[in-house]
């Protein structure tokens, strides 16, 4: 091969090489981002509506075993629920477990039941809390089954249902 051929050769240099592969890692990327962050928050979405679904069910069980009335209450537009059990001695309720949190991206959007909580009596019937620090006055069972509605911060949804008489929990 004489020089003149070698500078007519037509050919890409490894830097030409590596400068493409990085530019379509970068947009792969990009494409790809929308497609990663949905898969979180389903994750975040599903998990936070199973440990709900799982805490009502607990209070709903305790409720049968202890023989004492248990409650869940929790606020619109935030992300933590608060698990209380009945002090029958003085008429009170006590808080059974501490304050948790759904995942960061998950709040509390709306609900049915009309004071943002649900008690189960001793028979595991669910009931509608008046807001009442005693719970002696709770008495309106449920008659229609209420739900509660948990989004993601992209505005995806999983909705749990109470039933009433049973107290079995749904989610959709």
């Amino acid at each position: 091969m004489s020089p003149t051929n070698i500078a007519s050769d037509k050919g890409y240099t490894l830097i030409e090489l590596v400068i493409v592969v990085a530019i379509v890692g970068v947009l792969s990327t990009l494409a790809l981002r929308p497609f990663l962050f949905s898969m979180d928050d389903n994750s975040a979405l599903y998990s936070s509506s199973e440990q709900l679904r799982n805490d009502l069910n607990r209070q709903h069980i305790l409720a049968l075993q202890s023989e004492k009335k248990q409650k869940l209450s929790f606020e619109i537009g935030h992300n933590y629920v608060s698990l209380y059990s009945e002090n029958d001695t003085l008429d009170t309720w006590e808080v059974s477990s501490p304050i948790y949190l759904l995942a960061d991206n998950i709040t509390i959007v709306s609900t049915t039941l009309s004071d943002l909580q649900v008690v189960f009596d001793e028979s595991g019937i669910p009931f509608e809390d008046p807001r009442s620090d005693l719970p002696s006055q709770i008495n309106t069972p449920l008659t229609t089954t209420k739900s509660i509605v948990i989004q993601t911060s992209s505005g995806t949804q999983k909705i749990l249902s109470i039933v009433p008489d049973t107290g079995y929990i749904l989610v959709q």
